[in-house]
């Protein structure tokens, strides 16, 4: 019997009035209450907690019943609240994400740590015309350490790339995307300095964006690389800053996401026909070019599924072949899984098992880690075997291959024999067959050469 996994414990910030000390108007004290998995506890705000509106202060203890609570904590149309509300609705929610973000680095949760990191820290007191708005960058290592967390390393070290992306404009230091050599280790005064850093969302307006895209193309990085990092920008707006959104400086007429250029990494016919009849010189050869083939002959399948892959998975059919079933990486953990079914002839079968019997070893190590070092391996093992696929394209005489390209190949491949884009669309393990189309590369000369003909009457 599988052993039950264990319950992750999360927090959970929320405010709420102590009804039992009510004055005669019905306005209670407002307490903090902090939920750590089953374990509540619960936080007494300040009396002299002040907000102000038009110059005029008030005490927040003297407008909240249970009530205006409830109407300023949970009502999501901003317009139909009055301007103290607004005020006191702000208010509220910047102390809440604020508490939010100390109590995640207390685990398990402690009451005096909280109480010495969290109330001397805060100002009691607003105005309306000095709101405190949440940081950009605290709420992406927020996010990091909770993707880390539900072991969404991939997710997480995407984050993590934006978030440095920031940093590094902020500093006037925008490097591209890969630089050669690779980044260099930070030092403890500048990890320091970046903690320092602030980046509140009220300064992330459409100016700001257009000037960053301007300085991540102008240093090297792709269009598709800026719209992917403005596609996460927009996700964390969205996720911690709502009651901003009158703001927000995505949508109709507001900044407009980069989209990539569609370059294809498809191989022409004789470009993949190099490739798969390549001999290796040395095992570091055969274990990049026998990866790619693998990929290739499954369909495009992702290195991250293929050293899952053993023998003892397959069944071998009457042909001499052999089929099986994977549950694509990418989707282990979601609600959908995707299986991908995996059909190879004799031929490819003979090449795929003795390729995978060769390299077994190797993928155990990778596979029998977890978390962030299983992560850390497959990264380097991709780069490695980049840089083999590099030589080797040299070698060749053809443009410079990744593990991506054939992935593109296979698909781009079937279609030009006329393959339907549906099957090629599960065989990739798609949802989409938009997502197909943008993985489909151009037919060949010779096949154009062929469509031209058919013009001739």
């Amino acid at each position: 019997m599988e052993s039950r996994k264990k319950k992750i414990k999360h927090h959970k910030v929320e405010f709420v009035l102590r009804k039992d000390r009510a004055d005669a108007h019905g306005f209670c004290p407002l307490l903090l209450k902090i939920t750590y998995g089953s374990h509540r506890t619960f936080f007494s705000m300040p009396k002299e907690m002040t907000f102000s509106v038009n110059g005029k202060d008030e005490l927040i203890s003297t407008v909240l019943d249970e009530q205006s609570l409830e109407k300023v904590t949970y009502n999501n149309d901003r317009k139909r609240l009055s301007d103290s509300e607004r005020i006191v609705r702000d208010f509220l929610h910047d102390y809440r994400l604020k508490a939010l973000s100390i109590a995640k680095t207390i685990i398990p949760f402690e009451r005096e740590p909280f109480i010495e990191r969290f109330f001397a820290q805060h100002d009691t007191s607003v105005t309306d015309s000095s709101l405190t708005i949440p940081d950009v960058l605290q709420c992406f290592r927020i996010r990091c350490d909770e993707l880390k967390k539900d072991n969404k390393h991939s997710t997480a070290a995407a984050y993590l790339d934006v978030y440095h992306s920031f940093i590094a404009f902020l500093l006037g230091e925008i490097i591209p995307d890969k630089p050669k050599g690779g980044y260099k280790r930070k030092s403890e005064e500048r990890k320091k300095k970046e903690k320092q850093m602030t980046l509140p969302f009220n300064r992330i307006t459409v100016d700001f964006l257009k000037k960053y895209e301007a300085v991540m193309i102008k240093a090297g990085n792709s269009r598709g690389t800026v719209g992917k990092y403005a596609k996460i920008l927009r996700t964390m707006y969205r996720k911690y800053y709502k009651e901003g959104m009158s703001l927000y400086p995505f949508g109709k007429d507001g900044y407009t996401i980069p989209s990539a250029r569609n370059n294809k990494r498809a191989l022409d016919t004789a470009d993949i026909k190099k490739i798969l009849d390549y001999i290796p010189q040395n095992d570091y050869e055969y274990f990049a070019v026998g990866l790619w083939c693998t990929s290739y002959y499954c369909g495009g399948l992702n290195t991250a599924d293929i050293i899952r892959l053993r023998i003892h998975h397959f069944i071998l059919d009457k042909e001499g072949g052999a089929i099986t079933e994977v549950i694509r990486q990418k989707t282990r953990g979601q609600r959908e899984e995707t299986k991908i079914e995996i059909v190879l002839s004799a031929r490819q079968w003979k090449y795929v098992s003795a390729y995978l019997i060769h390299f077994e070893k190797d993928f155990d190590r990778i596979c029998q880690t977890d978390g962030a070092e299983r992560f850390r391996r497959h990264k380097t093992l991709i780069g490695k075997i980049n840089s083999h696929l590099r030589i080797v394209s040299q070698k060749l005489e053809i443009p410079i291959v990744t593990t991506y390209f054939a992935r593109h190949s296979a698909a781009t491949q079937l279609l030009r024999s006329s393959v339907p884009i549906a099957h090629i669309s599960e065989m990739l393990g798609h949802k989409s067959i938009t997502t197909t189309q943008m993985y489909l590369g151009s037919f060949d000369m010779e096949q154009k050469r062929e469509f031209a003909k058919k013009l001739e009457l």
